[in-house]
């Protein structure tokens, strides 16, 4: 079990083993209840932004076979994932980018940093671990 922690200590994003591989779902800490957010992704593919509501997250646009997470932490498999931006509130969800129809690339993102200002969105290629910027706001 992995684990992100939002910025304000209050929910814990979390990936659950389902039949067909994970979902991230949030615990609510305070309330002890979780919310599904029914997208298939690891919550080391995403970053909080400060106020505790609104993510990105890289997430894979399919789901090779495998036994998830430790294929993927052991390098057995990668995904090619899009941007998302996931508002945990109304479960709004929002693709931010497409890089394989943008940049014709696969991207595994992981390591999912934001600028200061919030205007943008770092992250490592896992296949190569090329450093990939994306710009969020103009």
């Amino acid at each position: 079990l992995t684990t992100s922690i939002s910025p304000n200590g209050k929910l814990a994003l979390f990936s659950r083993s389902t039949q067909k591989g994970f979902v991230l779902a949030i615990r609510d800490l305070e309330k002890n209840q979780t919310t599904n957010l029914n997208i298939v992704t690891l919550p080391e593919k995403c970053i909080w932004l400060s106020d505790s509501i609104n993510l990105y997250c890289s997430v894979p646009t399919s789901l090779p076979n495998g036994e998830y997470p430790d294929d993927w932490y052991k390098g057995l498999t990668s995904f090619s994932d899009a941007i998302w931006g996931v508002n945990i509130k109304t479960l709004a969800f929002d693709l931010i980018s497409s890089p394989v129809q943008e940049a014709n690339a696969n991207i595994d993102g992981i390591n999912l940093t934001l600028s200061p200002d919030g205007d943008y969105l770092f992250f490592i290629n896992k296949r190569d671990f090329s450093l990939w910027s994306l710009r969020l706001k103009d």
